[in-house]
């Protein structure tokens, strides 16, 4: 039995696995932030470090997942990584949304308080006019929308570079 060559590229069973775990790990981070809310923990930033967390943790079993039941046990480098980048993209932009839906709808707070800790960080280093222009300017990056595309951006940039690590970590070598 001759082992046929395998292909490098990303399959569509790599997509289920992908969008699948996208799915649950913004779920999950979603459902992290409204109980922080219910609890009355309070938010004061975009992604919450424990969302984070999730996310790696998600991005490591998709990758995983796509090693032992969809390629059987041999993963190329590549394919680990976009494994990883793409289901943390996918979180990425789902979580955003939610964000920006908690923020305008659910809890608006969150921009007020997200304002007083830059007011607080910015009054540290300037004063003056200085401070009065900053934080005029920083009033636009307080609205839904900012805190939702920040959201994504965290989180994107996270998934840039930790699937690197989980690649490096889940690679095998050929079948001899």
């Amino acid at each position: 039995m001759s082992l046929k060559r395998r292909s490098k590229k990303i399959t569509r069973r790599a997509f289920r696995y992908i969008f699948r775990n996208g799915l649950w790990a913004s779920i999950l981070m979603s459902v992290l932030i409204l109980l922080f809310h219910l609890v009355g923990i309070q938010i004061s930033r975009p992604v919450h470090p424990v969302a984070y967390f999730i996310l790696l943790t998600f991005m490591f079993i998709t990758s995983y997942q796509y090693k032992m039941k969809g390629l059987r046990g041999w993963i190329s480098f590549k394919q680990a990584y976009l494994s990883g980048l793409l289901m943390g993209l996918f979180s990425a932009v789902l979580f955003g949304l939610f964000m920006w839906v908690f923020v305008s709808r659910i809890d608006p707070s969150v921009s007020n308080k997200y304002y007083l800790l830059r007011e607080n960080a910015i009054k540290l280093h300037l004063s003056g006019d200085r401070l009065a222009a900053e934080l005029e300017a920083w009033k636009i990056y307080v609205k839904p929308v900012f805190i939702g595309l920040r959201a994504i951006l965290e989180l994107a940039l996270v998934s840039l570079f930790i699937p690197l690590l989980f690649s490096i970590v889940l690679k095998k070598e050929k079948p001899e």
